[in-house]
This record gives structure tokens, C-alpha cells and sequence, in this order.
């Protein structure tokens, strides 16, 4: 028999998937399988919690360069281009040139 051919990701097998398929038949079997949610839960809970945070870090950095934009834009619409000043001791017009050998 051929192996089924995968489409996704959803198409692999996990633990979560393997946990989904089985049945408690007995009182220990059905705690086991509330724990087993339950720490799921508290871990999908903490996955949310992050994400969140992060959303918000996001959010405040977006804040952020969005301020710094305007602030440079301002900077740059009001000030005129100046020339790059000559290096100190250098002479108007003359243009030194370095040559090296090895």
C-alpha cells in the first residue's frame, strides 16, 4: 500500500494529533488526559501572553521611528546642504594624492 501523499504541514503526524486520537477508558486514563490538557492550556496561555508583548514592543518601536521620521524630515526641509568642509591645513585647489609601493 502506498504511502498517503502529504499536502501541508497539517498532513504530519504529531504528539498533539496522536493525543486528539486516543480515548480515556478508565478514571486514570481520563486524569491523565486532564493534566495532559491543562498543561497544554497553560503553555498555549504563556504562548499568548508573549505574543502579546511582543505586539506592544512592535507597536512602541513603530511609535518610535515614526517620531524620529518627522524629526529628521524636519531637520532636513529646514536646514540647506552645506559643501563637506576642507580637512584642516588643506590648501583651496590643490588635491594631494598618496601613492603607495609594496
Amino acid at each position: 500500500m502506498p504511502a498517503p501523499k502529504l499536502r501541508s504541514l497539517r498532513s504530519i503526524r504529531t504528539v498533539r494529533s496522536l493525543a486528539d486520537g486516543r480515548k480515556a477508558r478508565s478514571r486514570a486514563g481520563a486524569l491523565l488526559e486532564l493534566s495532559a490538557l491543562a498543561t497544554e492550556k497553560e503553555l498555549l496561555g504563556r504562548e499568548l501572553d508573549r505574543w502579546h508583548q511582543r505586539k506592544r514592543d512592535i507597536e512602541t518601536r513603530l511609535v518610535e521611528i515614526a517620531e524620529k521620521e518627522r524629526r529628521l524630515e524636519a531637520v532636513a526641509k529646514a536646514a540647506p546642504v552645506a559643501a563637506a568642509a576642507p580637512p584642516p591645513g588643506a590648501v583651496p585647489g590643490e588635491l594631494k594624492v598618496k601613492s603607495f609601493e609594496y
